[in-house]
């Protein structure tokens, strides 16, 4: 029989969906030389029942839908806003579930800012799971915990990559009522073990500890996000995609986990309730309203329940339904674009292993003379209170 850990690494997706169905607890979920986790069945324990197997999403392939339909989206209240890494749609259907006594599950940080997966029951901890994390996530038993509270007849909320999502649906194996499902378009995961590598050289450059950490600051606007560092010895670190080592890693697309490049999931139509992307071309679809550069979230509705859930929405948020194709031409090409392999790739996460992240940076992908000018240019020109003519001038946002 094959064994579920005999797969190639560009066919295991990390979702742990076989690891939490096994019924003898033989498959632990290991880390390789790049930091990514995959699964090893002990010999020993596994009974060839092929669980492992029949579940896996990749080998057994969602089918698609036909109803997708496209809104996009702003939360009225300006706090929810700003702590959101477009439009704030995620934090509107979490209030939804949990004033409905629901359980939202996302990704969060632990107490050593690893990327986790988290559950929450109470409206003042949704911003614990808000904003962007370019980090695959832990999901450890939250698949299993999810389908406690499913089990319960708990209404259970729960989000991530896609992926996740159809690790989630497999491991399940049939549909819930009471489940509500939200994925994220997808540029790709890089590990956890670049993301460590990532805070120890900020600690380390700043002497300091780390108290928060945004992935997606809006202190330029919503249209030039930036990555966010505040320590607790009153430090600020602010890094655009430029010059930033993680966000660089990931937007150039050197740092993926080897599926990412061949994603299973790179369709319109998901095998979830609700898709999630950033929209940054507002004023193409809607018109008549300008982009106000607070930030906008495209949704694609897939199902009946996600559509009666939108519309108890509007308390909340604004929104306006899109053409779909529109949407996805603009704003959402990986929809369907799985992230290509950067000509270093095969050496990026070598060089990680023996070598400093600013020197894995320099050899691989490496911070132009230029990007740190313009970095510098827009820091000073935020500074004297000028961003907003700045971000005007061609290649300043």
């Amino acid at each position: 029989m094959i064994l579920i850990d005999e797969t190639n690494k560009i066919e295991c997706c990390g979702c742990t969906a076989c690891a939490n169905i096994c019924p003898k607890n033989c498959i632990n979920m290991i880390d390789d030389f790049e930091g990514f986790l995959y699964p090893k069945v002990d010999i020993d324990k596994c009974v060839n029942c092929g669980l492992c197997e029949k579940i896996c999403p990749i080998k057994n392939k969602f089918n698609g839908r036909n109803e997708t339909e496209a809104y996009v989206a702003q939360h009225k209240q300006k706090k929810v806003l700003d702590e959101s890494s477009s439009g704030g749609a995620f934090s509107a259907i979490a209030n939804y579930v949990i004033n409905k006594g629901g359980v939202v599950f996302g990704v969060g940080y632990d107490e050593s800012l690893n990327v986790v997966y988290k559950y929450i029951e109470s409206i003042d901890r949704i911003n614990l799971l808000r904003g962007s994390k370019y980090v695959q996530s832990y999901l450890g038993k939250s698949l299993n915990e999810a389908k406690c509270f499913l089990e319960n007849g708990r209404l259970v909320c729960f989000s991530g990559t896609p992926c996740q999502i159809a690790g989630l649906k497999a491991y399940l194996g049939k549909d819930y009522n009471n489940l509500i499902t939200i994925d994220l378009v997808c540029h790709g995961v890089p590990s956890p073990k670049l993301w460590r590598r990532y805070l120890d050289y900020h600690i380390s450059k700043s002497h300091s500890s780390i108290n928060e950490i945004n992935f997606r600051m809006k202190t330029y606007g919503y249209h030039s996000g930036t990555m966010g560092i505040m320590f607790t010895n009153g430090k600020v670190y602010r890094g655009s995609a430029r010059v930033d080592y993680m966000l660089k890693s990931f937007f150039s697309e050197i740092s993926s986990r080897p599926s990412c490049y061949d994603c299973a999931f790179k369709t319109v139509s998901h095998n979830s309730d609700f898709t999630i992307f950033d929209c940054w071309n507002f004023s193409k679809m809607v018109p008549k309203i300008k982009d106000n550069d607070r930030g906008y979230t495209a949704i694609l509705i897939h199902t009946k329940k996600a559509k009666n859930i939108l519309n108890q929405l509007t308390n909340e948020i604004e929104y306006y339904k899109i053409d779909l194709n529109e949407v996805i031409k603009l704003d959402g090409k990986m929809v369907k674009r799985s992230a290509v392999p950067h000509a270093s790739r095969k050496s990026f996460y070598e060089i990680l292993n023996c070598k400093s992240l600013p020197k894995t940076i320099e050899e691989t992908i490496p911070i132009s003379a230029t990007d740190k000018i313009i970095e510098k240019l827009k820091v000073s020109i935020y500074k004297f209170g000028m961003i907003k003519i700045a971000q005007k001038i061609k290649n300043i946002k």
